[in-house]
C-alpha cells in the first residue's frame, strides 16, 4: 500500500477486511546523511480501525523524493555501526506510532560488496524487534541479479 496510490486506496477500502497483513510505504531513509522520512496516514489508520485484524508492517524504502533508489548512500548507512544504530531507533519510534506489526525492508540497488554490511543491519535489528515479537521482513527484487 502506498498512500498517495488513489488505487492502492480504493483497493484497501474494498478489501481490508479480507487481508491479515498490509504493507504500507509509510517510511524512506535516503541521502549521503541517511535522512529517515515517516509519514502516518490517515486513511490507512481508518480502514485498519474498521477491520481490527488485519495486521500493519511498516515498509522502509531506500528511495529519495524524486523516485531514485539509494543503492550506494545505503551502502554507507550499513557499513557504519553509529548510523545503524540511529537508522533502528528511527524505525522502532515509527513502529510504535503506527503500533505495526513490523517492518518490510525494501532496500535496493545495493552494491553486492554491501551485503554482508546489510546483514548484519539485519540481524541487529531482528534481535531487538523478535524481542518485542515483532516481525522483520525483507522485499527481494526479482530482477536484481546481486
Amino acid at each position: 500500500y502506498m498512500p498517495w496510490d488513489e488505487a492502492g486506496r480504493a483497493s484497501l477500502a474494498a478489501h481490508a477486511g479480507e487481508l491479515d497483513w498490509v504493507a504500507a510505504g509509510l517510511a524512506t531513509v535516503h541521502g549521503r546523511d541517511h535522512q529517515f522520512d515517516y509519514e502516518s496516514d490517515d486513511h490507512l489508520r481508518a480502514m485498519l480501525a474498521k477491520h481490527g485484524s488485519t495486521r500493519l508492517l511498516l515498509m522502509i524504502q531506500n528511495v529519495d523524493g524524486e523516485g531514485n533508489w539509494q543503492g550506494r548512500d545505503s551502502a554507507r548507512l550499513f557499513a557504519d555501526p553509529g548510523a545503524r544504530r540511529r537508522l533502528i531507533a528511527r524505525i522502532e519510534r515509527a513502529v510504535a506510532a503506527e503500533s505495526a506489526a513490523g517492518i518490510v525492508l525494501d532496500i535496493e540497488d545495493l552494491p553486492g560488496d554491501a551485503h554482508g554490511a546489510y546483514r548484519t543491519f539485519l540481524k541487529e535489528i531482528s534481535g531487538r524487534f523478535a524481542a518485542r515479537g515483532l516481525a522483520v521482513t525483507i522485499a527481494a527484487p526479482v530482477a536484481d541479479p546481486a
